[in-house]
């Protein structure tokens, strides 16, 4: 009797006068009433049955619980039953984030890069201190409560209309930032591209890199590449397009590499088939000893084709990057190129422009490398179909219709690792360096493709933003690191500030 009178009097205490209550730890969280805290088991709220639970007399607003006919956790409203998720532990919906300062018109997420529990996102028309469309970039960590910001990275010599964070990559300790508008000494639009190395929880500036003996409007950093080599060095690749240095917009591309605590030059790529207006690197992906480098301007001469597009393949060795290999697009005014992704010994190429000039045109390329030799395994179709890889059959493609071609723009960025593979589909372009921009009137979306057996790829999934909206660019950049992946939403409208822009982390 008294055993049970001195726990009844303990127990009314507890809830008399504890302010909040901890099982599991000594310390409960402050804001929280209940706090239960465990390393090897979880807690279990109510399991009923779908006739069980909509039996409940007057449920509270708020009141949860898992229904075992439908595998899933439910909660009341406060006028019906809803789903808390659909998707199963592989599959669960992507978490937005923003930056902890948005601003109108910071095209925040205009480009993306993931590299293991870090990420990299561009903002190029962030304003600060009067100074227009500076442009800043932001570095986000996975922690075990999820991801968040870590840093927001400037130039050490910002300036208006700089549109640092236009193009960025980042590989296990590095980030690339390009800042191809930056004005240097007197040159418009000469460019600059900042490196920064992490050290413990900071991310330090470790070298800026301009094109010695540049010109105005070259643009240097229209694109990076980052990555490591097979000597242990870091490599980087440095994307000139608008180079005139063997002929006006040929392109060109700076390579360099850090050893030990130097950067040095290692040498400037410029195929010698390049005509003017080819764009020469404007895109880049690198992966260990492997660099792609696009010229979206090409034309296929074989068929005549206008703006068709290339991809050329470089393997690193001796020091050097050697070229390896050609590839071209088949399509007028395709673009070929426009987004690449490399991953081991795979390559996506996307043609975003493909299906606006040729709807029986694919608009995403998949190569696989043997030896020394790339092959096309696989074409992606998006207009109302798409292809059946190995079958040589076209399919309606489920839940997609009345699309319009023009608008459409799949395989505008590419994210590929392992057998995941990410098209973005935003319906639009925003260019690094502030120049001309493309919107359409159709919401973006991302597509994931599985390989899930040979070199058939399967559409698994369509994600697009929580609050989509006509012209949002939802997908313009996409990047993926072993299964996490995250999305640019850069015209999202966020706590009231338009076009501020987003992110989505997400996990295949």
């Amino acid at each position: 009797m008294k055993k049970y009178f001195l726990f009844t009097f303990l127990f009314s205490s507890l809830f008399s006068f504890a302010q909040n209550v901890g099982i599991g730890t000594a310390t409960p969280n402050a804001s929280a009433q209940l706090d239960i805290s465990a390393n090897n088991k979880g807690m279990l709220i109510p399991r009923m049955t779908t006739t069980q639970r909509k039996a409940i007399n007057n449920p509270a607003m708020g009141l949860m619980l898992f229904d075992t006919d439908k595998a899933t956790v439910m909660f009341y409203d406060g006028t019906a039953w809803r789903a808390l998720s659909f998707s199963d532990e592989n599959k669960t919906d992507p978490q937005s984030r923003n930056s902890t300062n948005p601003l109108s018109s910071a095209a925040f997420g205009g480009k993306v890069a993931i590299s293991g529990n870090y990420a990299i996102i561009g903002a190029p028309r962030y304003n600060a201190g009067g100074m227009v469309n500076m442009g800043v970039a932001y570095i986000f960590n996975k922690t075990t409560s999820g991801w968040r910001q870590m840093a927001r990275l400037a130039a050490y010599d910002s300036a208006a209309s700089d549109y640092f964070g236009g193009a960025v990559a980042i590989s296990g300790d590095y980030a690339v930032v390009g800042s191809c508008n930056k004005t240097v000494g007197t040159n418009v639009a000469q460019g600059r591209v900042y490196i920064f190395r992490r050290v413990s929880a900071a991310w330090v500036l470790d070298t800026a890199i301009v094109k010695p003996q540049g010109q105005a409007y070259e643009d240097f950093g229209w694109s990076v590449g980052v990555c490591a080599t097979n000597t242990g060095g870091i490599g980087v690749a440095i994307g000139i397009p608008y180079s005139d240095a063997t002929g006006a917009d040929r392109g060109q591309v700076y390579c360099y590499q850090k050893a030990a605590t130097s950067w040095s030059f290692v040498q400037s790529i410029s195929p010698t088939d390049l005509l003017n207006s080819d764009y020469y690197g404007f895109a880049i992906s690198m992966d260990t000893d492997y660099i792609a480098i696009s010229a979206t301007g090409q034309d296929n001469a074989t068929y005549a084709y206008p703006d068709a597009g290339a991809v050329y393949v470089y393997a690193y060795g001796g020091g050097v990057w050697n070229f390896q290999q050609k590839l071209q697009g088949t399509t007028i005014r395709g673009q070929f190129g426009f987004a690449i992704a490399l991953s081991a010994n795979k390559l996506a190429v996307g043609a975003p422009w493909a299906t606006t000039y040729s709807n029986t045109s694919a608009s995403v390329y998949v190569y696989e490398r043997t030896g020394a030799a790339w092959t096309n395994i696989t074409s992606i179709f998006i207009y109302n179909f798409e292809i059946i890889p190995g079958a040589g059959q076209i399919q309606p493609v489920s839940g997609v219709s009345s699309i319009s071609i023009a608008n459409l723009t799949f395989g505008i960025s590419l994210g590929l690792a392992g057998n995941t593979l990410l098209i973005g589909s935003s319906g639009g372009a925003e260019y690094p360096n502030g120049g001309s921009s493309y919107y359409s009137d159709r919401i973006g979306a991302v597509y994931i493709y599985k390989n899930l057996s040979g070199n058939n790829y399967t559409r698994t999934n369509m994600i697009q933003s929580e609050f989509p909206s006509n012209g949002d660019l939802f997908g313009q950049s996409v990047s993926i690191s072993g299964n996490q992946y995250i999305i640019g939403n850069s015209r999202a409208t966020v706590n009231g500030f338009v076009n501020a822009g987003n992110v989505y982390f997400g996990t295949e």
